[in-house]
């Protein structure tokens, strides 16, 4: 009639609960899984509600996914959209265009998301690097919505890519400076001939 419960990480024996036959363990008793780069820990399912005997629950390490591509693509089949960061196997990244501003999450489709680390919910707040698909990409502008409205994003050029970082998923729009560029000169190069022939 008395049980025991023990939870095991790497070998290492976190936890030991002894039990009633029927008892249960409550969310606050379940320890947190020890920390190991490169991977997420979730613990192996048993029936916390309704011990009926011994268990050494195991904790199981598996690989974050550390990129995420858009459903959505260009003619050639080119992601619109990529992100880089620490995921979990059951998260998709979404995208949403509204008015040539883009906004995009990254959501889990099962609940396994909050059985991972405490900062990986069900909607990913972690930051990101963001490679969004360009046209022209010498004279392409980012800009980052943020509680001030639209700021500047610092790019790099990745092949046909904008890369830039946020601070989590949110919304950002791509502009272009070239139609602004080809005016300014036009009105400079104006501005000179009518000097010249004053």
């Amino acid at each position: 009639s008395n049980f025991t419960v023990t939870f095991v990480a790497d070998g290492e024996e976190l936890a030991v609960y002894h039990c009633g036959y029927g008892d249960s363990l409550s969310a606050e008793q379940i320890p947190e899984i020890p920390e190991k780069e490169g991977y997420y820990g979730v613990w192996q399912e048993f029936d916390s509600d309704n011990i009926k005997g011994n268990q050494v629950v195991e904790a199981v390490y598996e690989h974050w996914i550390t990129s995420l591509a858009s459903a959505e693509t260009d003619e050639n089949g080119r992601a619109k959209v990529l992100v880089e960061g620490t995921f979990l196997p059951e998260q998709t990244l979404s995208l949403t265009e509204n008015d040539g501003e883009i906004s995009f999450c990254i959501e889990s489709s099962t609940g396994k998301a909050e059985e991972a680390k405490q900062e990986s919910t069900n909607a990913y707040r972690g930051a990101v690097e963001v490679r969004v698909l360009c046209e022209d990409t010498e004279n392409a502008i980012v800009e980052v919505k943020g509680e001030n409205g639209f700021t500047k994003a610092e790019t790099a050029v990745k092949g046909s890519y904008l890369l830039f970082s946020m601070e989590q998923p949110g919304t950002f729009r791509v502009t272009y400076a070239e139609k602004n560029s080809m005016i300014i000169w036009y009105v400079t190069g104006g501005c000179v001939l009518l000097a010249l022939a004053v």
